[in-house]
C-alpha cells in the first residue's frame, strides 16, 4: 500500500513537471521573437534632452507592435514600477483614437520620442475643458514597455530601462 502511494505521488509529480511539445514550441516561439526585436534608445539621459526610441526587427514574417502610438513609460518607485501618465491627446481635445496595433516588417522601423514630460488632465468640469497639465519627470530610474507578438492574439511584454539625470 505504501508502494502504491508513492508511485501515485511520483506519477502525479511527474505529469506537472512534464511539458509537452506544444508548451516548448511556444517558448522557443518566444525565445525567437525575443531576439528578433530590436530596441534601441539611450541608457542615460539628461533632463533637458528628449528619450528617442527605434524598434525594428528581423524577423522574416514582421512582428506586431500594439498601441504603438502610446508611449508607455514607468517609473522605479521602491521595488514597484507606476506608469507615467502621458497624454496621447490635449484635454478636452477630439483626437482621432490612436492605432490598436500596426504589423513591423524587417525593412521596417518604429520611432518614438518622449519630450521627458508627464501630462495629464485637471479640474474635469462637465462642459468646460479640462486644464492640461505638464510637469517634467523627475530624475530617476525609468523604463520603456512595449507590448508585441506574432499574431494579434499572442501579447509578449518588452522592458528597456534607462536613467533621467539632472542636466547642470
Amino acid at each position: 500500500m505504501k508502494h502504491v502511494r508513492s508511485i501515485t505521488i511520483l506519477v502525479i509529480i511527474l505529469s506537472f513537471a512534464c511539458k509537452t511539445n506544444k508548451d516548448i514550441s511556444s517558448q522557443n516561439q518566444k525565445a525567437d521573437i525575443i531576439s528578433s526585436i530590436n530596441l534601441e534608445m539611450p541608457e542615460l539621459i539628461e533632463d533637458n534632452k528628449q528619450l528617442n526610441i527605434a524598434i525594428t526587427t528581423d524577423l522574416r514574417e514582421g512582428i506586431i507592435l500594439f498601441d504603438p502610438m502610446l508611449v508607455r513609460i514607468e517609473k522605479q518607485h521602491e521595488n514597484s514600477w507606476q506608469k507615467v501618465r502621458i497624454l496621447h491627446c490635449p484635454c478636452g481635445a477630439h483626437c482621432e483614437p490612436p492605432k490598436k496595433w500596426i504589423k513591423l516588417l524587417p525593412e521596417d522601423h518604429w520611432k518614438m520620442k518622449w519630450n521627458l514630460n508627464e501630462s495629464w488632465c485637471e479640474n474635469i468640469v462637465k462642459g468646460e475643458i479640462p486644464e492640461t497639465i505638464e510637469k517634467k519627470a523627475d530624475p530617476g530610474k525609468y523604463r520603456v514597455v512595449i507590448f508585441y507578438g506574432y499574431n494579434e492574439q499572442d501579447r509578449l511584454k518588452l522592458t528597456k530601462e534607462f536613467k533621467i539625470i539632472n542636466y547642470r
